[in-house]
């Protein structure tokens, strides 16, 4: 389940790059004969978290239980997989293509250069690790746009369109060109914790009304350095904070019928991040983000509870080292929809939500009820 153990099972994800050598693939469409006549009107959904990446093939006119998903190892966990097995073969490697999460790579690349082996790294891949390049040099990475002789080169990016299509490709399927995708991004800031960052994203979201519609992009601000990569790889793509699409998918559940205009939190347990929203007639009325491995069931538990009557402080949260709360608007929010990898922590809490009849996929579902929102997608 963790982003950076595990990766005995990963050597089957080299996409055959081994002659790529920093060009970027991004845009090879594989266009092929057997896709559907006329306009392609299908969608390439992706929502990719700290440990999986959630891949929906949508269908206009196909009923979701039936459409082609995926759930793969995360972009992050690959490219850790590949420095990894680097450092078993006593190779410098070099990082190369676009910004991405940067959780799992940021621990290889530490115990690379930890073992003594050399890491050097594009621009863009190296915002991967800290918003500041001085203080990747300052780990030891170097900066190099071109490869440097001898080392191993690893690609880096959220996307690769290229190995999805070699994928589907197997299954007589074409990639989509349509693209909606999600991811978790902090936000760039030169003066500011990533964590700060973060969360002024969503007061700022929630001081302007906490309407859902506000946080599906096909443009997204150039300081949710994440986000823009996506689009700059994805082209016409709506994008979204991986919390944002968990949102519009909890919603989706068949139980929200009954909840009426009454309050609800929907609780999103991922990999990485636990978010709450609070939600009420459309809106969102408060928000609570925290990181899931330093919240014990019992901790959550006492932090949902307090944060539900409006009783937890943004202080507590950050002190405990979480992101931080803000509530716009007290009420009875009890009901809760749960969803995420990790639901488990959060057994007793409230409803396990299945939208469509397939939780690991409630993000993916999402990004579509957003893009439908914004008038991106229309059937």
């Amino acid at each position: 389940m963790h982003d950076s153990d595990d990766h005995s099972h990963h050597h089957h994800h080299d996409r055959g790059h081994s002659h790529d050598h920093g060009h970027d693939h991004s845009h090879d469409h594989h266009h092929h004969d057997h896709a559907s006549p006329g306009e392609d009107r299908r969608w390439l959904i992706m929502d990719i978290g700290a440990g999986t990446q959630d891949i929906l093939i949508y269908e206009p006119g196909l009923p979701l239980e039936g459409m082609c998903k995926m759930v793969l190892p995360s972009p992050s966990r690959v490219a850790a997989a590949k420095i990894r097995q680097a450092t078993a073969q006593g190779r410098d490697v070099w990082l190369w293509g676009e910004l991405m999460g940067g959780g799992a790579v940021t621990m290889a690349v530490k115990d690379h250069l930890k073992a003594g082996y050399k890491v050097s790294s594009q621009e863009r891949p190296g915002l991967s690790m800290f918003d500041d390049l001085e203080r990747v040099k300052a780990m030891g990475v170097e900066i190099s746009e071109t490869k440097p002789e001898g080392s191993l080169h690893v690609q880096c990016g959220d996307v690769d369109l290229r190995g999805l299509a070699h994928a589907l490709d197997h299954f007589g399927l074409s990639l989509p060109q349509n693209y909606a995708a999600a991811a978790q991004d902090h936000g760039f800031s030169d003066a500011r914790s990533s964590r700060e960052m973060r969360f002024e994203t969503w007061t700022e979201f929630l001081g302007r009304g906490g309407d859902p519609k506000a946080l599906f992009y096909l443009k997204p601000p150039e300081k949710l350095t994440r986000l823009a990569g996506l689009a700059r790889n994805l082209p016409g793509a709506v994008v979204a904070d991986s919390a944002s699409a968990a949102l519009l998918g909890a919603l989706q559940d068949e139980f929200m019928g009954a909840v009426g205009d009454r309050g609800l939190t929907v609780l999103n347990v991922g990999n990485g991040h636990t978010v709450a929203f609070l939600f009420r007639a459309g809106r969102v009325k408060g928000i609570y983000e925290h990181h899931t491995g330093l919240l014990s069931p019992e901790t959550l538990a006492d932090h949902l509870t307090r944060f539900q009557k409006g009783e937890l402080t943004n202080q507590e949260v950050a002190e405990t080292q979480g992101h931080g709360c803000q509530v716009t608007e007290k009420g009875d929010y009890a009901t809760t929809i749960i969803t995420g990898p990790q639901r488990a922590k959060a057994k007793g809490l409230g409803r396990m939500g299945v939208a469509h009849g397939d939780m690991m996929l409630s993000g993916c579902f999402g990004l579509l009820e957003g893009a439908r929102t914004i008038g991106a997608l229309q059937e």
